[in-house]
């Protein structure tokens, strides 16, 4: 196992996303789960390309 960690489970993945879509605001979830925006906007854009893959 090289690298980096994750900062975000899958777990918490999933619920970034259900936040997101409930309507929080990036800057919010971000607080929420102590990481970054840029994380967030990461998970967001990585959901968004699996639901248009599918």
């Amino acid at each position: 196992k090289f690298g980096r960690p994750p900062a975000l489970s899958a777990e918490d993945r999933a619920a970034v996303v259900e936040r997101l879509a409930a309507g929080a605001s990036i800057a919010m979830v971000a607080r929420e789960f102590k990481t970054t925006r840029q994380t967030i906007l990461r998970v967001r854009e990585a959901a968004l390309k699996l639901r248009h893959s599918a």
